[in-house]
């Protein structure tokens, strides 16, 4: 036996290989010392031959699933043996075979069933010259057969180019596994997968696995067209390859790749993602995400896909109108919705149970499921009969009820059946004969049984007495020890416990061969019918599918109506007029969480006047929650969703950039200042005058002064229609910025709102036109609990850098002066006088005279307002007016 382990596992030298010995898989050598510590389970020995031991241990075979859940969420791939013929019937020693190598890509069954559990293989393409021209990427998520196909193609892609959008797609599937050509390990490519997304598990194949024809596999003629180009044909090839290799089957609930469409959909990048929380939380858990809020679906099926939209809005005005208009139908219709949802709540995930019929693992209680959910359509199509939308009718035409196969099961098998499907009490009674007979007459052997029992208790009198069974001795009559002295001489003594025995009669051993024959037989008979169900059952896969999937868009369609209506949501216009238009938008997360009604909703317009808004104010006053709102609110309706606020009409945006927040990548080896700067280059390479840009503090995480000039150029960049002209939001505390607006048409100044009371700041977070009066840091500081020492201190230092700043600037030709010197009544009308080239224009003005201004400034500044006299300040004021007298004739 141990030689033929030994041939199994050469075959298997990276995986960990459960070799099924009766009802045990056991684990020997290497494979059993990782196992015995990654599953806290004993490890052993066994004689390996020559006076060898190896390391052994070993699972339980009913409970297999859960260690090999465990050993697949540690990263290792586990090889599946089994006894490939009955052991009892074997002739020396029992056939054995690997039937499946699972890894976590293809570990579908311990996949969450509210997402996607994909595989994805990169190939390559490369140019006369080496280099990358094309990238194909073929995902697949075992679960439900689909599989997504797409590739990287544009003019001038290079390597860094070719990385990057690599890492932003991989970033949107979140594969659990990755599939390479063995040509890439250890290169480029394999290097960046391994840098971006550690602890992804990434498999190697050989490269003529991915050349078309030399392939394992046949891909059907219809699944790539002409449209689709070598990279993605070869991707496709290696992973259909791959999952052949290690699923050992036909899988014949692969669906027809779904192709990207380049302008089909918003494009969303890895960071941008991130900084949004759409489908879970930076600090990790999908509570506060997009996704938390919009997923009230009734299936997991729902669930999945409502993941998908979010992640994937369109850009196509009709398509993303038909799914509005569909939500809106049923928000109208109170009882229409209620309805639905009531009758998808009682439809199982058809799309995993169809992927059980194609791995042969269904059992009895998944054809009931089918069944079950298959009941509900025919209620769902009544409900859907009078419907008007486009969405809603093509949606009633897709649903099939597939009679023949409720009909099937609920003939053949009974309404509540065993787990398991070698014991029987499968198959209904009337749909075979054959069973029907065998039944009968196992039934008629245990009737026998129970009479026998009342029969020897009256011949001997034991009361006692019991006729009993078990695997290993069959049946047997067992008597206590108290009464041995009355067991008649036919009795045969078979088996001693501590306080009876077990004893057999020749008539009871006759009627036992009879009795097992006939529940062997029924036993193999009922799974032989059962299989013939499943199969034909199988062979409506893809009508299955095809309603699966119908149900999930009706089920994400009925989960955005009711949120709508639960939480006050509107309908967005989709216009062509170049503008977003949102009145007391709200942001969808932020109002879930906080006390009902404190949330402050406030208005955006974006347009060709105002396409970037500076937005200044404190900390903790808003700013990063309305520009992140408004990315949400223009996702959302993109989605096809309703959205949060009283009214909006938005244009289509092909592209949503959000640079939020600061943080170290520790393990890309980059600062807070560097990962900001290569999102922000990112953006500034990809955005376009149909994108919206959202940057939340950008150039804070370096000196004050690089900081700022990096954000005014960058700014200065995106607004200006010669380079980008995208929409966006800047939020700043940065006031210099707020220059900008005076610079550049398209650019205008917003502030978040406060009010003083006394020594205290309320927030009032309603955002208005102009510049803030300040960060208020100082005060925020106090309010976090500061010590009043430390607070009074950074006044005091606060108070001395304004002042500095304001001396320092001379004739104010300096940014920082010209803030500096700013009272709060000339904010949004300051005329800035002359500047360096640094801002593109140069000064006319007479910049000796503002040194007089600076001679006043220093002036009142100095005042004690509390302590002055009466005379003192006429005082001030007569030399004021000397100064302004001699500035003028000057």
């Amino acid at each position: 036996m141990m030689v033929q382990y030994r041939s199994l596992k050469e075959k298997h030298k990276d995986a960990i290989l459960l070799f099924r010995l009766g009802d045990f898989y056991e684990m020997f050598f290497e494979d059993a010392e990782i196992a015995s510590k990654e599953l806290d389970i004993t490890l052993t020995s066994r004689d390996a031959g020559n006076g060898l031991k190896a390391p052994m241990c070993g699972v339980p075979y009913h409970a297999v699933d859960d260690y090999i859940g465990t050993l697949i969420s540690k990263g290792y791939k586990v090889a599946i043996c089994e006894q490939m013929e009955d052991p009892r019937r074997a002739k020396g020693l029992v056939e054995r075979d690997v039937v499946r190598v699972i890894t976590p890509g293809t570990y579908w069954e311990g996949a969450d069933s509210t997402t996607f559990n994909y595989i994805t293989a990169v190939y390559p393409w490369y140019g006369s010259r080496g280099e990358i021209n094309s990238l194909g990427l073929c995902s697949c998520d075992l679960s439900t057969g689909e599989i997504l196909l797409g590739w990287l193609d544009e003019e001038g892609l290079d390597n860094r180019h070719t990385s990057q959008k690599l890492v932003d797609e991989l970033s949107r599937l979140l594969p659990k596994e990755c599939v390479l050509p063995e040509s890439l390990r250890d290169k480029g490519l394999h290097k960046t997968i391994i840098k971006n997304f550690p602890g992804l598990f990434v498999s190697f194949l050989d490269d003529e696995s991915f050349q078309g024809d030399d392939a394992e596999v046949d891909i059907p003629a219809e699944w790539l067209t002409e449209k689709v180009p070598p990279a993605a044909s070869r991707a496709t090839s290696g992973l259909l390859a791959y999952l052949k290799q290690t699923q050992m089957l036909e899988l014949n609930h692969l669906k027809k790749p779904n192709l990207y469409l380049k302008d089909a959909f918003l494009e969303i990048d890895q960071s941008t993602r991130r900084n949004l929380e759409l489908t879970q939380r930076i600090t990790g858990g999908t509570y506060g995400s997009l996704t938390w809020v919009l997923d009230e679906c009734s299936t997991s099926m729902g669930s999945r896909i409502l993941k998908k939209w979010v992640e994937r809005p369109l850009r196509d005005p009709q398509a993303i109108e038909e799914r509005l208009s569909a939500v809106e139908e049923l928000t109208q219709d109170s009882a229409l919705l209620n309805n639905i949802r009531r009758s998808l709540s009682g439809i199982k995930d058809l799309e995993r149970l169809v992927t059980k019929i194609s791995y042969k693992t269904c059992n009895a209680r998944d054809l009931i499921a089918i069944a079950s959910s298959l009941e509900k359509v025919p209620l769902l199509k009544e409900e859907l009969r009078l419907v008007s939308s486009d969405l809603l009718k093509q949606i009633l035409r897709d649903l099939d009820e597939i009679p023949e196969v409720v009909d099937l099961i609920r003939q053949a098998i009974v309404d509540e059946p065993p787990i398991s499907l070698t014991e029987g009490g499968l198959i209904r009674s009337g749909y075979s004969q054959e069973i029907d007979e065998l039944r009968d007459l196992a039934a008629g052997g245990k009737k026998w049984l129970v009479d026998l029992e009342t029969k020897e208790k009256a011949r001997t009198g034991i009361k006692s007495l019991k006729v009993g069974y078990n695997k290993v001795f069959g049946y047997y009559i067992e008597v206590t020890k108290p009464n041995l002295h009355l067991v008649p001489d036919d009795y045969i003594r078979k088996q001693t416990l501590v306080s009876a025995e077990r004893f057999v009669t020749p008539e009871l051993k006759e009627k036992e061969t009879q009795i097992l024959g006939a529940e062997e037989k029924l036993f193999k008979e009922e799974y032989r019918v059962f299989s013939e169900v499943r199969d034909v059952v199988g062979a409506h896969i893809r009508s299955l599918q095809k309603t699966a999937l119908t149900i999930a868009q009706l089920d994400v369609l009925g989960s955005l109506a009711y949120i709508a209506n639960l939480y006050g949501y509107v309908k967005p216009e989709i216009r062509c007029d170049g503008k977003i238009t949102i009145k007391e938008g709200r942001h969808p997360v932020l109002e879930r969480v906080l006390p009902p009604g404190s949330f402050v909703p406030n208005d955006l317009i974006l347009d060709d006047n105002e396409r970037m808004l500076i937005i200044t104010g404190p900390n903790m006053g808003g700013k990063s929650t309305y520009c992140r709102q408004t990315a949400l609110i223009v996702l959302m309706a993109q989605m096809g969703s309703f959205v949060p606020c009283t009214y909006c009409s938005i244009d289509c945006v092909d592209k949503i950039f959000a640079r939020v927040g600061a943080y170290d990548d520790i393990v890309l080896g980059q600062s807070t200042f560097m990962t900001e700067m290569n999102e922000v280059s990112r953006i500034v390479e990809n955005a376009t005058p149909k994108s919206l840009v959202i940057l939340d503090e950008i150039g804070r995480g370096t000196s004050t002064f690089d900081g700022l000039s990096v954000a005014w150029a960058v700014v200065e960049y995106l607004a200006d229609e010669k380079h980008v002209g995208a929409k966006g939001l800047v939020a700043t505390h940065y006031r210099e910025l707020t220059l900008l607006s005076e610079l550049k048409p398209n650019i205008a100044n917003y502030h978040v709102t406060v009010k003083r009371a006394g020594d205290d700041i309320i927030f009032l977070r309603k955002v208005a036109k102009g510049v803030a009066a300040g960060s208020f840091g100082i005060d925020v500081a106090a309010m976090a609990g500061l010590p009043d020492e430390i607070v009074e201190r950074a006044r005091e230092i606060l108070q001395a850098l304004e002042t500095e700043a304001r001396k320092g600037s001379k004739s104010q030709k300096s940014i920082l002066g010209h803030l500096a010197s700013r009272s709060l009544g000339t904010m949004d009308s300051y005329q800035i006088p002359g500047q360096p080239l640094l801002l593109g224009f140069s000064s006319t003005v007479d910049a000796s005279r503002y040194e007089q201004y600076d001679e006043i400034i220093s002036m009142l500044n100095d005042i004690d307002v509390d302590n002055i006299t009466p005379f003192q300040a006429l005082e001030i004021l007569y030399t004021i007016k000397d100064i302004l007298i001699r500035t003028k004739e000057e």
